[in-house]
């Protein structure tokens, strides 16, 4: 996934995040010889379960477990070139790697409900 990292145009901002997400995957599922769907379902599961652990990290005062989540998260959803949803989850990952475990509870939530939005447009949007 890295060499389809390296070939995203970073930034872009386009085309709205969903609109980024299909393409990215399209193109995964391309190199990878998975479909569109299961990519989309690894995603949205992995992610899903990687905020619901770091939110629980949070709540439990483990600020470096709840940085690491999100910072994988971050990653993959950087991956799919779903960039606002990205710098959320950066931002929720540098206020916990700062010791700021309200901050970082306050961005994680903003991001969470950026990923509900994203997660239903990509599932119930036109498919590629």
């Amino acid at each position: 996934m890295d060499d389809v990292c390296g070939k995203a145009v970073w930034g872009t901002r386009s085309m709205d995040d969903a609109g980024l997400a299909r393409q990215a995957l399209l193109q995964l599922a391309d190199e990878s010889g998975m479909t569109y769907d299961e990519l989309l379902e690894l995603w949205a599961v992995e992610t899903a379960s990687q905020l619901s652990s770091a939110s629980a990290a949070l709540a439990a005062g483990n600020l470096r477990e709840a940085a690491r989540l999100v910072h994988s998260a971050s990653g993959a959803s950087g991956i799919c070139r779903i960039v606002t949803l990205a710098d959320e989850l950066r931002t929720a990952e540098n206020f916990a790697t700062e010791g700021r475990g309200d901050a970082a509870a306050q961005a994680l939530e903003k991001a969470q409900q950026r990923f509900t939005s994203l997660n239903g447009a990509l599932h119930n949007g036109p498919k590629p």
